[in-house]
């Protein structure tokens, strides 16, 4: 009855109002919803997997080894140097700074680039202050690709880069690294491009190429010999190489990290990406780079101030004054953040231990904060009926959070034995994951 009188009244109410106000046009619902409906454009991009399992600060039932935030604060001074940002009396430093970096952070990054460059590097024309990588790469692709040009992008790689090409009405082709067969002990190192497949990317509409240089889901440090085929195909097919080295100080000694932009004639046809909050771990932050030559950076920049406009001034004025410090205190030198990767290598062996004691079978990482395992070893005596792969496996009989890493290739069947676990972590946090596995697989703690 209830029911009844609200229809009746919704009915009286569009008779008096066709009455009063007869240029009206009434809608039905159908239709309101399709013509407000997610444009065709965003429609791709599906709910990735990063939000099928809490973090750990939510699930306190399961040992995140999911995700590269660390479960403790690794560079406090930048911490301490934001609180006395913020406490600063200087007006200026609460409001607006300009638009394509804040000067004080682009004049020291400029610093920083023009000698590991070996060139001069201005400030303000070759740098770009983003709103981390995903504005960074946002920028690069809208500000560059148009109606059916063509992104080649190297995986492992995020399927965001392909989402924002889509939005930009481009095409994605994809180009994988693989695990070189008949490996007694790999490294991330064997996982390579092959040549031919390469190649035969490159087409006339080819207009850019991303790469994540060191790839930051496998630990992969590119060689000098690997970088020189992607600088020759770039230039024979006057295509711009985009290069995300959000990781370049995260290398692990004796590999040496090259950067592409520093190859004969690359520095004209390369747009560099570097990030703060995934060299120092505070994912929070927010702030990355990019650099390049003018006429390039400018593209990114007009895209930049006429959508993001400016980032926080008092995140980039903190970062700027431990770079200062940095820079006074250690000298301009290619391992200027050292440090970082020296802290890691512990963390690193003891999850290498951890995953081989269990016969996970892990490849040594020679970049970043993952270690890659192969789970072949272990299908076999896992029912996996109840589970969608063996993650799932682990997240309800272990309570470890992992990552697949076929979620990082556009097609990953072929990568459906390989699993991503993050090492940078509390040592308690991997002690713990220690014993869950241990008492899994029934294996006695030393």
């Amino acid at each position: 009855m209830g029911e009844q009188l609200l229809f009746d009244l919704r009915i009286i109410t569009k008779l008096q109002l066709r009455l009063q106000y007869p240029y009206l046009v009434f809608v039905k619902m159908e239709d309101w919803k399709q013509k407000f409906a997610l444009p065709t454009r965003f429609k791709q991009q599906k709910l990735v997997r990063w939000e099928e399992c809490p973090p750990s600060h939510i699930s306190t039932h399961h040992v995140d080894l999911w995700r590269g935030c660390p479960d403790y604060l690794h560079s406090p001074e930048f911490v301490t140097a934001l609180k006395e940002v913020v406490k600063s009396g200087d007006v200026a430093l609460h409001q607006y700074t300009k638009g394509v970096g804040h000067p004080r952070l682009v004049s020291v990054l400029a610093k920083i680039y023009s000698n590991l460059l070996k060139r001069c590097i201005d400030p303000f024309d070759n740098i770009l202050v983003c709103m981390d990588i995903y504005g960074a790469m946002t920028n690069t692709i809208l500000s560059h690709i148009t109606n059916g040009d063509e992104v080649i992008i190297v995986q492992p790689s995020s399927d965001f880069y392909e989402y924002i090409v889509g939005v930009a009405g481009g095409v994605t082709k994809f180009v994988p690294l693989r695990l070189k067969e008949n490996v007694t002990t790999p490294s991330s190192g064997d996982w390579v491009l092959e040549d031919l497949e390469l190649e035969k990317m490159f087409t006339s509409k080819t207009k850019l190429i991303i790469l994540s240089s060191p790839n930051c889901h496998v630990g992969k440090v590119y060689t000098l010999k690997e970088l020189e085929t992607i600088s020759r195909l770039c230039k024979m097919w006057n295509v711009v190489c985009v290069s995300d080295e959000s990781e370049e100080f995260l290398v692990y000694q004796p590999q040496r990290f090259i950067r592409i932009a520093s190859l004969p004639e690359m520095w004209e046809r390369t747009i560099t990406i570097g990030s703060f909050d995934t060299t120092f771990f505070l994912k929070g932050w927010k702030i990355a780079w990019a650099y390049g030559p003018s006429n390039l950076i400018g593209n990114l920049q007009t895209v930049h101030l006429n959508s993001i406009m400016t980032c926080p001034t008092q995140s980039q004025e903190a970062i700027a004054l431990i770079f200062e410090k940095k820079l006074e205190n250690l000298g301009i030198n290619a391992v200027l953040f050292g440090d970082i990767a020296k802290s890691l290598l512990p963390k690193m062996q003891l999850m290498f231990d951890i995953l081989s004691k269990v016969g996970l079978n892990p490849i040594q990482s020679d970049s970043g904060v993952y270690i890659i395992t192969n789970t072949s070893n272990l299908d076999q005596s896992i029912d996996y009926s109840k589970y969608k792969d063996f993650v799932g496996w682990l997240a309800e009989n272990v309570h470890i959070q992992a990552v697949p890493l076929q979620m990082f290739y556009k097609d990953g069947t072929c990568f459906k034995h390989f699993v991503r676990f993050c090492f940078n972590r509390k040592e308690d946090t991997l002690t713990l994951a220690r014993d869950l596995l241990e008492k899994k697989f029934k294996l006695k703690t030393k």
